[in-house]
């Protein structure tokens, strides 16, 4: 019997034993069985040295939210608080994951210190892998410091910070609050200070500069001292430490103000440049009479200085403006304010400025022409395709409504745009004669609905940066009564027909595709348009002309400081031939057109 215990006292110890192993490597199966996943565990520090006692009680720098995303930037898990995490393995399918890490509840664009850092690791199965890594600083630190001299010398002080990026409010500090120390926090981008010193006797003071190339985790400081006398002495040292770069400035300021002045430009083109002139700075008692101030230009290859004849216009706060007219194009000049007083004149650091480039268009005299697929093309033999018409579309019904004209021209050939009615299995449809500046791009039939077919049309040309103030040109033109009216009230069946020239400067990326068809037109009220001029009605005559006549149109700009990266030009026999609507007797003609630099035409519907 005893025997027999023992045996069952055996067979049990081996069944428990059995379980025991059995029930371990169920345990262990998350971590040790072959199932493709593998665990990370985090080790995520902060490194605050930057971060000020004042800074700690607002912040919890232990405090991240933490992202660990896949390689397609994903993200597989996230949480708000790294603590929540800490010390767990986190199990992941094997692969390849960046994991994220910043402050939580704190921007990149707000005015404390923001924290980011980031790994790069490669899950394998059935390991477990530590991802620990720091935190640092991520925005710019700025310490703004009035010294105890500064304070007493002067009446009222401030300096204020700008950040470059869009939508940072500008920071104030003022020599005159409680606190001699101010610290505040910008995003990655070049920072700005403007210093404004009032002194005891009245002067006016003021110095602003702008740091570039700036850093994540570096910290700017700026002490403002005074001095007996002299000029502004800016001392830059630069220390590093593991964890941030420090700029020391000492802004040395005069407690008595001398006069200084400033000039700037806020226009250049390609014939004149605007200025702006300015006194920042002011010795005390001295008031600006107006009549004493002036500006000066010289190419920067002289030595001789030249005044500036133009009309000075007066702002508010000492600040004048001028435009300075008859410059040459794509050339360098430089410019300064000048201010003449009893003891003397005093002038303002000179600028230099480069002049607009004066740009061309091809074949603007019309008298290169080709053939392309037996079709008429206002383009010279082997060039690119510049200008071009609705030539191709109307080929389908047989019909060319632009081709050269040798006999009645200006010079070498001329262009000739007929209007005609042309009919496609029974249905007629209109095409205007035109050429345009870009490239035909398909025929578009709609077999279900043929008066409904029409094209697309790759509007305008690149145009690096020139801004003409006026298209010239000839033309002659010989309207017919319309005949025809499509999907526009304009202009009624029987009414003279009406040609039309036009020009546009646009800022596009790439040419505008219009769609006849489904009516997408250009949309010359859009902030694309940086300036825009057209034949006006009275001279689109609504009788014939015996002879080509001459025509300026003026571009009316918009905006004075964008340039244009497109230009197109259009010229139609028919104005509203678009919409399918003219008269097919109708004749236009056009040579020698030209572009013309000078001073701008504002239009006032834009620019107030």
């Amino acid at each position: 019997m005893e025997k027999y215990m023992k045996k069952i006292y055996s067979i049990l110890s081996l069944f428990l034993l059995v379980i025991i192993v059995t029930g371990c490597q169920e345990g262990l199966t998350d971590i040790s069985s072959n199932n493709g996943m593998g665990y990370l565990k985090l080790d995520v520090s902060t490194v605050t040295s930057t971060v000020t006692k004042a800074d700690a009680i607002e912040y919890d720098a232990k405090q991240l939210a933490v992202q660990i995303l896949d390689e397609e930037g994903n993200t597989v898990k996230s949480t708000d608080d790294y603590t929540n995490w800490d010390g767990e393995l986190i199990a992941l399918k094997a692969g390849r994951y960046i994991i994220k890490a910043a402050s939580y509840g704190y921007a990149e664009t707000m005015s404390k210190p923001y924290y980011a850092g980031a790994d790069t690791i490669d899950i394998v199965a059935t390991e477990t892998i530590t991802s620990k890594f720091s935190c640092t600083l991520a925005n710019v630190k700025v310490t703004v410091k009035f010294d105890e001299t500064f304070k007493k010398a002067f009446t009222y002080g401030t300096v204020a910070l700008s950040s470059a990026k869009s939508g940072i409010n500008q920071q104030t500090f003022l020599s005159n609050s409680a606190s001699s120390e101010n610290v505040v926090y910008f995003p990655v981008a070049n920072l700005t200070y403007d210093v404004t010193v009032i002194t005891k006797n009245g002067g006016i003071y003021t110095l602003d500069s702008t740091f570039t190339n700036v850093k994540a985790r570096e910290h700017y400081i700026f002490t403002l001292k005074t001095a007996e006398q002299g000029n502004i002495n800016g001392g830059i040292t630069v220390d590093t430490d593991p964890t941030e770069t420090i700029h020391n400035f000492t802004i040395i300021v005069p407690q008595t103000a001398s006069t200084e002045l400033k000039t700037t430009a806020t226009a250049v083109w390609s014939s004149f440049v605007d200025l702006k002139g300015s006194v920042p700075t002011k010795a005390a008692g001295v008031t600006i009479d107006s009549d004493n101030v002036g500006f000066e230009y010289k190419l920067e290859s002289e030595e001789e200085w030249q005044a500036v004849t133009n009309e000075i216009e007066i702002l508010e706060d000492d600040q004048f403006t001028i435009r300075v007219s008859e410059l040459e194009p794509n050339t360098d000049y430089q410019f300064r304010m000048v201010y003449t007083m009893t003891e003397g004149k005093i002038t303002s650091s000179a600028i230099k400025v480069t002049t607009d480039k004066v740009l061309s268009i091809p074949n603007l005299s019309f008298d290169g022409w080709s053939t392309r697929s037996d079709l008429w093309s206002p383009n010279a033999a082997g060039t690119d395709v510049y200008w071009d018409s609705g030539n191709e579309g109307a080929a389908s019904a047989s019909v060319t409504p632009t081709f050269p004209e040798e006999n009645y021209v200006i010079s070498g050939k001329a262009v000739r745009m007929e209007s005609k009615l042309a009919s496609v299995m029974g249905i007629e449809k209109f095409a205007a004669g035109n050429i345009f500046t870009g490239s035909y791009a398909e025929t578009i039939i709609d077999w279900g609905n043929l008066a409904n077919s029409g094209a697309k049309l790759n509007f305008g040309q690149p145009f690096d940066g020139g801004r003409p103030t006026h298209l010239n040109g000839h033309y002659k033109y010989t309207p017919g009564n319309v005949n025809c009216v499509g999907n526009t009230d304009a202009i009624k069946a029987g009414d003279p027909d009406k040609c039309s020239i036009y020009i546009a400067l646009l800022d596009w990326t790439a040419p505008f595709v219009v769609n006849t068809p489904e009516g997408i037109f250009v949309d010359f009220t859009s902030d694309s348009v940086i300036a825009y001029g057209e034949l006006e009605d009275e001279h689109s005559v609504n009788e014939s002309m015996s002879s080509y006549q001459e025509f300026s149109i003026a571009l009316k700009y918009r905006n004075l400081t964008k340039k244009p990266s497109y230009i197109l030009i259009v010229a139609s026999a028919s104005k509203y031939g678009d919409y399918f609507t003219g008269s097919s007797q109708s004749v236009l003609l056009i040579d020698e057109f030209s572009l013309e630099y000078g001073e701008p035409v504002i239009d006032s519907d834009y620019i107030k």
